[in-house]
């Protein structure tokens, strides 16, 4: 048996005879004999006290003193993955002691696995959780890190098996189990909220984001946004935005359509007109909008003139964005319906009323991109001086690549090229 087996075996720290031990550890490090071993006992202690700041401490001091300690990385990973600090940090250690062939593996690959459902990152912490499983231990701490596990993948009845299996181990061992059943009580309040919403909304959530059963959390998400109305917002945010954010735009409108047989939601119609114009199909978007304005659909988007308004912009048909512009100007004047119109009419080329739009603008916000389409009309019209003072009035607002490359056009149209060529850097320093 090595000396660090021998140390290990001697100093078997439980949560009643922690107090004794840290007065014991103490000693070693006052006179001069504390080792990685120490260092890693007291990180020990502090863990089994939820005192991770300290935990953290001393595992650190631990490495210092043996970068080969497995126990000391998992120690710090562990009390790092509690401080909800950066989970990177706490990944590498609990990798590290994976690397260093510590001998209860599946500790830090249990915690890996939460860190991972923490991150968002499902695959992952399937992968983590799999591991863990086959190993099949059959001890109280193995029972007691599945059971986490399954806490955090808000699956209450393997939990609470796992749970049960842990005590029976504990009292089979001869330890007092006080202190798993306490971290898993505080890893119950923390993550796994009594409340039938939000249980069913992780375990939802769960669900589509692992992959585990997609077509199961489209359901509950349906489910849920039925039962619990003021939750609607959340459900539907969450199952149609996952399928936005992964392109598939196709299955967020299919999803979005059967949602809108039982339930006109402005945040459906929201995300089908989005996966409309990912697809580039416009002409889709436009009936999306006028479906909503005509049902009066309540939204927080801009409104539907305007809408309508970008949307013909977008596809170059001027005449009927700047329709759709000057609705919106009659029912509600303010500077963006008045800034599209300017580029409208400057799409049409009708310079002398754009510069009227952009004034019309500036009247109700000023905003260096106003300033900067009337001055980049007045440098077309040659109308340097004018086109200067707009320009100068932009850079007080923004002083960005695009307004000092503008400066640099007018003033060497100028002929004033010392400062066109100041300009020109400033611009390409601004990339």
């Amino acid at each position: 048996m090595s000396k660090t087996e021998n140390q290990n075996k001697e100093l078997e720290i439980t949560f009643f005879n922690g107090v004794w031990m840290w007065f014991k550890l103490q000693k070693e490090i006052k006179v001069g004999k504390a080792t990685s071993q120490t260092y890693v006992h007291l990180a020990e202690i502090y863990l089994n006290y939820f005192m991770y700041k300290l935990s953290l401490k001393n595992a650190l001091k631990a490495i210092k003193l043996d970068r080969t300690n497995p126990e000391a990385y998992y120690l710090a990973g562990f009390s790092k993955s509690y401080l909800k600090a950066n989970s990177l940090y706490a990944k590498k250690y609990l990798i590290k002691a994976i690397d260093l062939g510590m001998k209860q593996k599946y500790v830090p690959l249990a915690l890996l696995a939460i860190i991972a459902v923490q991150d968002d990152d499902f695959e992952k912490c399937l992968d983590y959780k799999k591991q863990v499983l086959s190993m099949n231990e059959e001890n109280s701490n193995f029972y007691f890190m599945c059971t986490c596990i399954y806490i955090q993948s808000f699956m209450l009845k393997e939990s609470l098996e796992y749970l049960f299996k842990g005590i029976k181990y504990s009292i089979l061992e001869r330890k007092c189990p006080l202190y798993g059943i306490f971290g898993i009580t505080r890893f119950l309040l923390e993550n796994f909220i009594v409340n039938y919403f939000y249980k069913n909304y992780c375990k939802a959530y769960y669900l589509l984001f692992s992959g585990e059963s997609r077509a199961e959390g489209e359901k509950l998400f349906l489910k849920i946004a039925e039962k619990h109305k003021k939750y609607k917002d959340t459900c539907y945010e969450t199952l149609l935005g996952y399928y936005y954010e992964k392109d598939d735009y196709k299955k967020c409108i299919d999803i979005a359509n059967k949602i809108l047989i039982k339930d006109r939601h402005w945040k459906v119609y929201k995300y089908k007109k989005l996966s409309y114009m990912a697809l580039g199909q416009e002409d889709k978007v436009i009936e999306v909008i006028k479906t909503m304005q005509k049902n009066n659909i309540q939204t927080d988007e801009e409104d539907y003139n305007i809408q309508l308004g970008k949307i013909y912009f977008a596809k170059e048909n001027f005449s009927k964005a700047l329709n759709y512009f000057n609705k919106q100007i009659i029912s509600s004047p303010s500077s963006h319906p008045f800034l599209y119109k300017g580029m409208c009419l400057e799409g049409l080329s009708d310079y002398e009323n754009a510069i009227k739009a952009y004034n019309s603008s500036l009247d109700y916000e000023k905003t260096d991109l106003a300033y900067y389409r009337v001055a980049n009309l007045y440098y077309k019209e040659k109308d340097y001086q004018k086109a200067l003072e707009n320009i100068n009035k932009g850079l007080l607002l923004n002083k960005d690549a695009y307004n000092y490359n503008l400066k640099g056009d007018i003033l060497t149209a100028m002929q004033r090229i010392k400062e066109a060529r100041i300009c020109y850097k400033k611009a390409e320093n601004l990339g």
